[in-house]
């Protein structure tokens, strides 16, 4: 998050989570790929439908927030923002 504010001026925010998105998935499909290439569509629909569901609300949408956040408030604010999640977590652990 330190280093993302430069890219996010140059870029811009939307584009930088489309790029960040992409990478994620390639890399995701050459894992997957590795293992066993047809299981990647022998699933349920159900299994796509709850994955699509995952990676929206869970990465893409969480991922284009942090990127606006830096495009407002800066990459340090962010950062220290971010770090309050774990804390926490580990807090009422």
């Amino acid at each position: 998050m330190i280093g993302s504010g430069e890219m996010v001026r140059h870029i811009g925010s939307v584009r930088l989570v489309v790029l960040a998105s992409s990478a994620s998935a390639v890399l995701s499909l050459m894992q997957s790929s590795l293992y066993k290439t047809s299981a990647i569509f022998e699933q349920s629909a159900q299994a796509y439908l709850l994955s699509l569901l995952n990676a929206s609300l869970c990465a893409a949408i969480p991922m284009l927030l942090i990127m606006i956040a830096i495009n407002r408030i800066g990459s340090p604010l962010v950062a220290q923002a971010g770090i309050l999640g774990p804390v926490s977590t580990i807090f009422l652990g």
